[in-house]
């Protein structure tokens, strides 16, 4: 496995990832959410990761960038002063169970610590249980409830220590 920054050629791949989880349990992507211009606007940001297996194959992907951070909701800890939003975490349906998102999340959340960040921020729907588990057991710590983009949300945080 390798974990790098996604390419403009990868997002087809990419889309076809999110698309795929789309109707599983808890998931709140719809057929124009997330948009080949989310991803592409990621990919021109340097926001979107991705891991590929030893044969190339995407099978994760996740963003992480200032814009998403919704800092203005409320829910976060009074301490953060310069967080970064992680969103639009997919593993690829086969590779569940395997680790895989977590070791992403790790690798994201210690990149955006080393360029500065002294928060990691998310929304993430309390009726995706698998997503709440990942969070949870990379250190994220739920600190309220909010509704946006017609979806109830529960907000999480990790604070660089």
């Amino acid at each position: 496995m390798k974990i790098m920054l996604a390419s403009l050629e990868n997002s087809d791949e990419i889309m076809a990832l999110y698309k795929s989880l789309v109707g599983t349990p808890g998931c709140t992507w719809d057929e124009y959410y997330p948009s080949s211009e989310n991803i592409a606007q990621n990919i021109r940001n340097n926001s979107l990761y991705i891991i590929k297996d030893d044969c190339g194959g995407i099978i994760a992907a996740a963003g992480a960038e200032v814009e998403r951070a919704h800092i203005n909701i409320g829910c976060w800890s009074k301490e953060i002063k310069n967080p970064c939003g992680l969103f639009r975490v997919a593993v690829r349906g086969d590779m569940h169970n395997r680790r895989i998102g977590e070791t992403l999340v790790r690798y994201i959340k210690d990149d955006l610590f080393s360029k500065g960040f002294d928060a990691v921020i998310l929304l993430v729907s309390p009726t995706n249980p698998a997503a709440v588990s990942l969070y949870k057991k990379c250190g994220f710590v739920k600190r309220g409830e909010c509704s946006m983009y017609d979806t109830q949300w529960d907000c999480y945080e990790v604070m660089n220590k």
